[in-house]
C-alpha cells in the first residue's frame, strides 16, 4: 500500500510508498521534526465516530483514512528534511526533494493508494 500526498491549496499530487513515507519521517524525525500528529481526515463525523462511540482520532501519520497534515507540520517536515537532503542516498534524495518542492499548503492523505 502506498500514500497519496495532495495539497489542499493546488491539489498537486504525491505518490510514494509505504516504506519510502515511514522512512522520510524517520528521517526528518532525526533532522528536528516533533511530528505532532494528523487532524482527523474531513470526512470524519465525531458524532458517529467520535470519542463517545470509543473512537477518537489517534493522530496517526501511517493510516491511509484522509487524515490532514497541517501546513505548519508539512512545512517543518519538509525543512527537517532539507538540511539532510545532500547527504542522502540517491534513491531516498530524489523522494525527500519532491516533497520538498511540494506548493506550500497543507496536505492530507488519501485512502488506498496502490503502489
Amino acid at each position: 500500500m502506498g500514500y497519496g500526498l495532495q495539497s489542499i491549496v493546488s491539489g498537486q499530487m504525491f505518490d510514494l510508498t509505504g516504506a519510502s513515507w515511514r522512512r522520510l519521517l524517520d528521517l526528518a524525525a532525526e533532522w528536528g521534526w516533533s511530528h505532532p500528529g494528523t487532524k482527523h481526515p474531513p470526512q470524519w463525523d465525531d458524532h458517529e465516530l467520535g470519542p463517545d462511540r470509543g473512537q477518537e482520532w489517534c493522530g496517526s501519520y501511517f493510516l491511509n483514512e484522509g487524515q490532514v497534515v497541517e501546513d505548519a507540520d508539512a512545512r517543518a517536515l519538509a525543512d527537517a528534511l532539507g538540511q539532510v537532503l545532500d547527504s542522502l542516498p540517491c534513491r531516498v534524495r530524489g523522494e525527500a526533494a519532491a516533497f520538498i518542492r511540494l506548493p506550500a499548503g497543507r496536505f492530507y492523505h488519501l485512502v488506498g493508494r496502490a503502489r
